[in-house]
């Protein structure tokens, strides 16, 4: 369907006033998703010509590739090294403790109290929190080994960040209900 110059320039208007990573939210779900994906490629032109005013690695240098034709692998594989290049102190403290309470979490899995809750129960909401959480700060998370970035892939980031929500929300009301 091809757009109105009216809605086009009030298109570009509202998306000249979005920051960067809402962009590349915007330009992956008008490009790529299977229902909401544009049929005509001015809306994603006026995305694509915004990102690259914010994000002067938005050329793929090699071949001078617009980041609407690069295969979403790649992306992620160019955003995950970009990730590796900067330090993350407050997530990786963050990851930390999540390790630290997945151990009592495991160890204490078969014990039961009185109420028949698993006494590990606690820990492991503790740990999903702290992994959800880290994710949301990183705009990463990793699955069976490997990595996914948001920008690369927000439908599987977000279907793993609210799983490990809804999981640890979970536990929470297990809790609660039998009482710890």
């Amino acid at each position: 369907m091809p757009f109105t110059q009216e809605y086009l320039k009030d298109y570009e208007e509202k998306i000249r006033q979005l920051p960067l990573e809402e962009l590349y939210d915007i330009l992956s779900l008008i490009r790529d998703d299977p229902f909401k994906a544009d049929d005509s490629p001015e809306r994603v032109k006026i995305v694509e010509n915004r990102i690259r005013e914010l994000d002067s690695n938005y050329i793929n240098e090699q071949d001078k590739t617009p980041i609407s034709l690069i295969p979403t692998e790649e992306l992620n594989n160019r955003l995950e090294e970009e990730f590796q290049k900067k330090p993350h102190t407050k997530s990786a403290v963050i990851r930390c403790i999540g390790f630290i309470s997945i151990v009592p979490g495991f160890l204490l899995l078969p014990a039961k109290n009185e109420n028949g809750l698993s006494l590990g129960m606690p820990f492991i909401s503790i740990t999903l929190f702290c992994f959800a959480y880290a994710g949301l700060i990183d705009k990463r998370t990793s699955i069976r080994g490997g990595v996914i970035h948001k920008a690369a892939h927000p439908i599987a980031f977000w279907c793993i960040i609210i799983t490990e929500i809804i999981l640890a929300l979970l536990g929470i009301e297990e809790i609660i209900s039998k009482g710890f």
